[in-house]
């Protein structure tokens, strides 16, 4: 049996004005707020197609802020998701799979779909911010799936920097999705 292909937004434009569109008829559930950033390899959102929920990627070279969002509805195929404004668009073919592989490599991931949680009480600070240091066994986070709390460990065998998290305080975020780059010490 083959594995399930990428699903990755349509871009298209018209009279000026960007949009990413559904690759497919199904129901989406938006995971980027208004004013949201939108990075090429990123999940945007969930389409669930008969019944199977599947992560939605913003395409190849593709960043932007989002103006205007479809939150949770049943979409049709070219269906616009988003409106956004354009912050960098590369024109780039080809292959939907080669956007992340290198980020990738050095990327905390969601072991499981929920909400993360970058600190662990509302009135507490973050875990982990932009810079720190990351230990083994370092809490880097929450994630809440059916109101039990897990914690995420930093699990590499040396020390790293936290280079930028990719996933916000509160966000769903589906499994195998990135929530923190980070970079070893030596590097």
């Amino acid at each position: 049996m083959s594995s399930p292909s990428k699903l990755v937004a349509e871009l298209k434009e018209h009279e000026g004005a960007v949009f990413l569109a559904s690759p497919a008829v199904g129901v989406f559930r938006a995971q980027v707020g208004l004013g949201g950033t939108i990075q090429a390899g990123r999940v945007m959102g969930t389409l669930t197609i008969l019944g199977h929920p599947h992560p939605l990627f913003a395409p190849n070279g593709f960043d932007g802020i989002c103006t205007e969002a479809v939150t949770s509805k049943a979409v049709d195929c070219g269906a616009t998701l988003f409106a956004v404004k354009t912050v960098g668009l590369e024109a780039q073919e080809g292959n939907a799979d080669s956007s992340t592989t290198e980020e990738s490599e050095h990327c905390f991931l969601a072991p499981q779909s929920g909400k993360f949680w970058r600190r662990p009480a509302p009135d507490a600070p973050n875990s982990v911010e932009e810079g720190d240091i990351l230990k083994p066994g370092k809490t880097l986070g929450l994630l809440e799936v059916m109101k039990t709390f897990t914690p995420l460990k930093y699990d590499g065998s040396s020390p790293a920097t936290a280079l930028r998290f990719r996933a916000a305080d509160g966000e769903d975020v589906q499994e195998g999705q990135g929530l923190l780059d980070w970079a070893p010490l030596d590097a």
